[in-house]
């Protein structure tokens, strides 16, 4: 019975090492992801910042030119 034991052993501990780098693994991913995700919250908003300073620096010319033209 002993030596029946031995493989089952061998496979537990072969399927917990699998186990324990797959959690290392997922939290590789969920890193991962989080970081793609920050990232692509980054440039999102720079590209509404660039978008939203383009439109006041027109209307900013357009009051200044409407200022120009009073005076």
């Amino acid at each position: 019975m002993k030596n029946k034991l031995k493989p089952a052993n061998r496979i537990f501990e072969k399927n917990e090492n699998i186990t324990d780098q797959s959690g290392l693994q997922n939290i590789y991913r969920v890193e991962a992801v989080n970081s793609y995700y920050l990232f692509d919250h980054r440039q999102l908003l720079r590209r509404k910042l660039l978008d939203e300073s383009r439109l006041s620096k027109k209307e900013a010319m357009e009051i200044l030119n409407e200022f120009e033209q009073l005076t």
